[in-house]
C-alpha cells in the first residue's frame, strides 16, 4: 500500500497552518522598505528614494492606506505620497502620530476618532491614596468622538446610572483635522455638569 503524505501538515502534528492571502488588489508595503534609513543630511533624498521604489502607487490603485506614521523619516514619506497623490487618489491615514502636522495634512479630515477623557476637580489630590481613588472613580468620564459624515461630539457619564449623555458638538468644518480645543471640552463639561446638577 502507498503511504499518503500530508503535504499541508509539515509538522505531522495534525495541526493545518493556514495562510492569509491578501485579495489580488490589494498590496502591503513599507514605505520606508527594509533598510534602515538613518536621520541627517541624506536622510529626504533616501526616504523619497525608497517611497519611490517600495510604495509608489500603481495606476490601479485608487486608495493609499498608511499605517500609523510617527517617525520624521515616515513623515518625509507621507508628505511626499500626499503631495504626489493627493489630488488623484484616496489617501486614508489610520492612527496618526504624525506632530506636528504637515502643511499637506492641513486640508486633511478626521473621519473616525474616540479620545476618552476624565474630569477632575481642580482641588482634588493628585496623590494615589485610597480616598482619592475613590474619588477618581466617581469623576465623570468623557468620550470625544467623530463618526464621519456626523459633527464632533461630547458624550459625559457622570456615574449616575444613566450612562454616557450626548452633551454638545461642533461641526467638523468649524474645529479642524485636530477637533475640538480643550478649552471647548471644558466648556461643554461645566455646563452640563451644571444642567444636571446645578451647579
Amino acid at each position: 500500500d502507498d503511504e499518503d503524505n500530508n503535504d499541508d501538515d509539515d509538522d505531522g502534528n495534525g495541526d493545518d497552518e493556514t495562510v492569509q492571502v491578501l485579495p489580488d488588489n490589494v498590496r502591503l508595503v513599507s514605505i520606508l522598505g527594509s533598510n534602515e534609513i538613518e536621520a541627517g543630511k541624506d536622510m529626504i533624498n533616501d526616504v523619497v528614494r525608497s517611497v519611490a521604489t517600495n510604495a509608489k502607487p500603481t495606476t490601479n490603485d485608487d486608495v493609499i492606506v498608511i499605517l500609523a506614521p510617527i517617525s520624521q523619516q515616515e513623515l518625509v514619506g507621507v508628505r511626499w505620497l500626499v503631495s504626489k497623490y493627493g489630488e488623484s487618489k484616496t489617501i486614508i491615514i489610520f492612527n496618526n502620530k504624525l506632530h506636528p502636522l504637515p502643511n499637506e495634512l492641513m486640508f486633511a479630515e478626521t473621519c473616525y476618532s474616540v479620545f476618552p477623557l476624565i474630569a477632575r476637580s481642580s482641588s482634588s489630590s493628585p496623590s494615589p491614596d485610597d480616598e482619592s481613588r475613590q474619588q477618581q472613580s466617581k469623576n465623570p468620564k468623557i468620550v470625544l468622538l467623530r463618526r464621519f459624515p456626523r459633527d464632533w461630539e461630547i458624550h459625559i457619564d457622570t456615574n449616575e446610572g444613566s450612562g454616557f449623555e450626548l452633551a454638545g458638538s461642533v461641526p467638523a468644518v468649524d474645529v479642524g483635522m485636530r477637533g475640538p480645543s480643550m478649552e471647548w471640552i471644558a466648556g461643554c463639561v461645566k455646563q452640563h455638569m451644571q444642567l444636571k446638577f446645578g451647579k
